[in-house]
């Protein structure tokens, strides 16, 4: 049974529409004969308004039969004899965690949340991890992976600027007065004789343009969008101490630190360490990888001299590393007098694509370690895809 309410135990975090996809994930830590594991959702037996959510203290064999029953939605997994244990098991459950939460808050979800019936048939032996695994404690559980929000309205125009002061008019000089005509002579008195009107004065010039008004202020910015989602890194570091045989190929794990001389593993069986994997937890892709050894001058250098023409290879899922095309071999050697240093990148044209549930790990080729002060490190980014 798996709890999908807040702890107030009347809200829920997420609503049925923002359920992109659910995925039950079962760590299977013994296998002891094949056959078929059978996953179904548990129903009320009568009234489901009448029967509550069963509790692990008081639950038995017999009061589980007689109120509840399975819905009739199963989803099974066949075991067959390459199928292996001491792995996570990945089943999609989508329909069942959308009934059983609300399409609005406040509102009830499509049936009581009673959690999931496992059956074995067909003479399936096997175990399972709890959480009251004293050794391990791989216990179900559920991702939910929901859907993108929205991206945020964008902000409101700012205000316009006020309009600017208007210039002064401009006033032209006025023209000089025309010259007064001169007065006839007397004689027989007749029509009074008139001077001419002298000509218009000139125009003045135009005035002074007025100067520009102020610039109007910047609105508002609008709200930052939602952050995309980080990528995950995978990195390791190996220290190498001092040991007296020579290695043959192995395997690295990604995301910790080891010490000593790792597991001998031969790569026909990757299998028996591949529960040490980093599990990818969602869908991405690598696009390049870059490896860095360094040692010692004082304690020599057994990775080669220089150590390079070592290649470290990304593998998923138990794959052969002669069937990868992800990797890069030792080159570039510098050496400071203290430390010899080598290493290399590769940028991948077809990216590693990988689902949630994979598995990943390195796997470097022979070479010997025979002295101490020798350390690997990988690096490589996970992009998120939607």
């Amino acid at each position: 049974q798996f709890k999908l309410k807040n702890p107030d135990n009347t809200t829920y975090p997420f609503l049925k529409g923002d359920v992109r996809r659910a995925t039950l994930y079962l760590f299977m830590s013994d296998l002891f004969a094949v056959g078929t594991l059978t996953i179904d959702q548990i129903a009320a037996l009568g009234d489901p308004q009448a029967t509550p959510e069963w509790n692990e203290w008081t639950l038995t064999y017999n009061s589980f039969f007689q109120n509840y029953k399975d819905k009739g939605l199963p989803k099974t997994i066949t075991l067959n004899p390459n199928d292996v244990a001491w792995i996570w098991y990945a089943v999609d459950v989508t329909d069942y965690v959308k009934t059983w939460v609300p399409s609005q808050q406040g509102g009830q979800p499509e049936q009581n949340n009673y959690g999931i019936h496992i059956t074995a048939s067909n003479g399936a032996t096997f175990f399972f991890n709890t959480k009251e695994n004293k050794d391990f404690s791989h216990s179900a559980f559920i991702d939910v992976e929901l859907n993108s929000g929205a991206t945020g309205a964008t902000g409101p125009t700012g205000a316009t600027g006020s309009t600017g002061i208007t210039g002064a008019i401009g006033i032209g000089a006025t023209g000089p007065s025309g010259v007064t005509g001169a007065t006839g002579s007397t004689g027989a008195t007749g029509a009074t004789g008139v001077g001419a009107t002298g000509s218009t004065g000139a125009t003045g010039s135009t005035g002074a343009t007025g100067g520009t008004g102020a610039t109007g202020s910047t609105g508002a910015t609008g709200n930052t969008g939602p952050t995309g989602v980080q990528g995950l890194l995978l990195t390791s570091k190996n220290s190498f101490s001092t040991v007296t045989t020579e290695i043959t190929p192995y395997y690295i794990q990604p995301m910790g630190t080891t010490t000593g001389n790792p597991a001998n593993i031969l790569p026909t069986n990757p299998f028996t360490w591949i529960a040490q994997a980093l599990m990818i937890p969602g869908s991405c892709s690598i696009s390049s990888l870059s490896v860095k050894a360094v040692n010692t001058v004082a304690t020599g250098n057994d990775w080669g001299a220089p150590p390079n023409a070592r290649t470290v290879t990304l593998l998923k899922n138990g794959q052969s590393p002669a069937s990868s095309i992800y990797r890069c071999t030792l080159g570039n050697t510098i050496n400071d007098g203290s430390t010899i240093t080598s290493s290399c990148s590769a940028t991948f044209e077809t990216p590693l694509v990988l689902n949630a549930g994979d598995l990943v790990y390195w796997f470097i080729d022979d070479g010997k370690v025979t002295k101490s002060s020798q350390n690997l490190f990988t690096t490589a980014m996970c992009n998120s895809t939607p």
